[in-house]
């Protein structure tokens, strides 16, 4: 017996509407983080969902030119932090996600392996990477992953730790 008829299309159309997600299967990327937010990385304890934003670049065969794209991580307080052997760039990993145009971003600027964070330029290259070959003022097409859809090509899924 529903008294308002009005919920029922609301509750319908909230659960079909996912705020820039496209409704489509999961796409699996292969490659290695290039940069990634490390303001991001601190222990994140609150019942919103956190984000940690990453530079993701496509492995491709040899002669194409590489791909870029932006990763964000979106877990709960409790689920599973991104391992720091995935924030060193020396490894390769797999990731499932799905697309979300509404955080494509262009990065400007990036700042070097071991620099102290900065606010202002908030991504930091991994291990090995270098600005020249960073994709800066290039719009980046944003993924979303979630916890358990990433392993490391090669090994078993990591445990993890949260700091690179």
């Amino acid at each position: 017996m529903m008294r308002n008829p009005y919920c029922l299309i609301l509750l319908t159309a909230l659960l079909f509407t996912r705020s820039g997600v496209d409704a489509q299967q999961l796409q699996e990327f292969r490659g290695k983080v290039i940069a990634y937010q490390p303001v991001m990385r601190l222990p994140q304890l609150s019942s919103m969902e956190n984000t940690e934003n990453l530079v993701f670049t496509v492995l491709k065969v040899t002669g194409e030119e590489a791909t870029f794209i932006k990763v964000v991580y979106r877990h709960w307080a409790n689920d599973e932090v991104l391992p720091s052997s995935m924030l060193t760039g020396t490894s390769q990993w797999r990731l499932s996600m799905s697309r979300d145009r509404s955080c494509d971003e262009a990065i400007k600027e990036v700042q070097p392996h071991g620099s102290v964070p900065n606010t202002k330029i908030p991504y930091q290259l991994t291990v090995g990477a270098t600005p020249s070959t960073f994709p800066t003022a290039t719009e980046l097409p944003c993924y979303v992953l979630k916890p358990g859809k990433f392993s490391q090509v090669g090994g078993a899924h990591p445990k993890t730790s949260p700091g690179p």
